[in-house]
């Protein structure tokens, strides 16, 4: 697996194998962001093709942290916890209070 991550300066590129990180490179390039046809195994329609097999091909809009990436080749599904929404009440007059009409 490999993520890009951006700072000021350099492109960061981590390299895991197995779900370990075994190298990082830093780049004064950045990827182009994603915006038309993305090319897997090749760098055109028509230039250096990838001699091999690809499996478990996924694309994430931001890069993924190591414990993130471990747990993917670990099989581990992350837990996703909704965000609570707030209750608004409004209170029921009690036989105690007046309306005024």
């Amino acid at each position: 697996m490999v993520t890009f991550s951006n700072s000021k300066k350099w492109t960061i590129i981590n390299f895991y194998k197995d779900g370990v990180l075994v190298d990082i490179k830093n780049t004064a390039h950045t990827p182009s962001p994603l915006s038309g046809t993305v090319f897997l195994g090749s760098g055109s329609p028509s230039s250096s093709f990838f001699m091999g097999t690809m499996d478990d091909v996924k694309i994430y809009n931001r890069a993924l942290t190591t414990v993130e990436i471990s747990d993917d080749y670990n099989g581990i599904v992350p837990v996703v916890t909704a965000t609570p929404v707030p209750v608004v009440t409004t209170p029921i007059p009690t036989p105690t209070q007046h309306l005024r009409l």
